[in-house]
């Protein structure tokens, strides 16, 4: 349980019955659901603290991580025919860790600025490797 002011939250849930059917427990995870990883995820985590399958679970949710193929983000400004529209996505996992560069690197843009950042590499208009499905 997680207190939060006055409030008792339970954060976390195991659906201790139902988690997989044998045939998921042992598909490879890139064959998973984003629903059934985060079951698999969540059957990991309670192997390790097992008072977590006496929580129940709130919210879940589960998506994908914007990335590029070159794997470095896109900041600054694309220009459509609907406006300019000033970008700061496709940091994979490092959005938060990442956040004050990525501002800074927005402001100097948009006020029109020299950057300590170089922000050549991360124009949204930069040319990319072609990508090929494997």
């Amino acid at each position: 349980q997680l207190r939060v002011g006055a409030e008792v939250k339970h954060v976390v849930g195991y659906m201790k019955d139902f988690l997989f059917v044998p045939e998921q427990a042992r598909t490879p995870v890139g064959l998973l659901s984003g629903g059934e990883r985060g079951r698999r995820m969540l059957a990991r985590a309670i192997g390790y603290m097992p008072d977590l399958g006496r929580l129940a679970a709130i919210r879940t949710w589960t998506g994908f991580r914007a990335a590029t193929p070159d794997s470095l983000p896109l900041i600054g400004p694309v220009e459509t025919a609907a406006g300019k529209y000033w970008l700061a996505t496709g940091h994979e996992g490092l959005g938060i860790t990442t956040s004050l560069g990525t501002a800074e690197l927005l402001v100097d843009q948009i006020v029109g600025r020299e950057s300590p950042i170089p922000f050549e590499p991360y124009l949204p208009t930069r040319p990319f490797p072609e990508v090929h499905p494997d």
